[in-house]
């Protein structure tokens, strides 16, 4: 991934983690919830990995 592509995929991630955060109750983020959670899990994993 170029640099500025990755910096623009973290702010993309970082602002839709907020907007899930904010709505938290709402019934489409309260299905997607365990799903980013195990996304985010594997993100992490992984980045620690390179």
């Amino acid at each position: 991934m170029l640099p500025r592509s990755a910096a623009q995929w973290r702010t993309g991630l970082k602002l839709f983690s907020e907007v899930m955060l904010e709505h938290r109750n709402h019934p489409l983020f309260l299905a997607f919830q365990p799903h980013f959670k195990e996304f985010m899990k594997e993100l992490k994993k992984g980045s620690k990995d390179t």
